[in-house]
């Protein structure tokens, strides 16, 4: 691959994954989970048993009813 030609300089492909552009200005929210997104996604599209994703569904939500927010300084406090 001496003479190999690439289109682009592979020391800048090299470059955008070690160091990849970012977005330090963003939040994550989590809020409950949209069902019907989640039957038509994995079920309709991904062909998986509706009763086990309905069955995760449920326990994700009983899960996310119990949870606190929380912050490191409670683990460490």
């Amino acid at each position: 691959m001496k003479n190999a030609q690439f289109p682009t300089d592979p020391l800048k492909i090299r470059d955008y994954f070690l160091n990849p552009p970012h977005n330090p200005n963003y939040r994550i929210e989590f809020g409950q989970p949209d069902e019907r997104g989640i039957i038509e996604f994995l079920v309709h599209e991904h062909d998986f048993n509706e009763e086990r994703v309905r069955n995760a569904i449920e326990r994700l939500k009983k899960a996310m009813s119990r949870r606190r927010e929380s912050t490191l300084d409670s683990f460490f406090g």
